[in-house]
């Protein structure tokens, strides 16, 4: 009998600001050290492309591949209808979200006060590792 372990897929929305991109930059580096195993396929796509069937498709896709869904909370995060959008897509799909706020002050996203969802205590790697835990042994239980 074989067993194959897969790592997990992470569907990664944020916002398109410095803030943001500094944030997913973090989270790589510590996405790739030993204690987790990730899988990321970026992509970025322009704003005027959102209101596409094709676009909203092809996201669709990804966060139906994904085995989370994650938000980078950023000071503008809040505003942006992509994001939002991408948060009920992931609903309707029911993903386990996980929230990883770069400030505790920053504003929750409209979308995500109509759902339960697991959040880091603080932007650190150490509490990034203690959520993806929990949010593991839940989803095997």
């Amino acid at each position: 009998m074989a067993v194959i372990v897969m790592s997990p897929q992470f569907y990664i929305s944020m916002s398109q600001d410095l803030e943001s991109n500094r944030a997913l930059t973090e989270l790589l580096d510590w996405l790739a050290t030993d204690s987790i195993n990730y899988q990321v396929n970026q992509s970025h796509l322009p704003f005027s492309a959102f209101s596409s069937g094709p676009v909203r498709r092809k996201i669709r896709q990804h966060i139906r591949a994904c085995d989370y869904f994650l938000v980078i909370i950023s000071q503008n995060t809040y505003k942006s209808n992509w994001v939002n959008w991408e948060i009920e897509a992931a609903l309707r799909l029911h993903k386990p979200l996980l929230i990883l706020r770069v400030r505790d002050t920053y504003i929750t996203p409209d979308a995500l006060y109509k759902t339960e969802y697991d959040e880091c205590l603080t932007f650190s790697k150490r509490h990034l590792e203690e959520t993806l835990r929990s949010l593991s042994s839940k989803n095997t239980e």
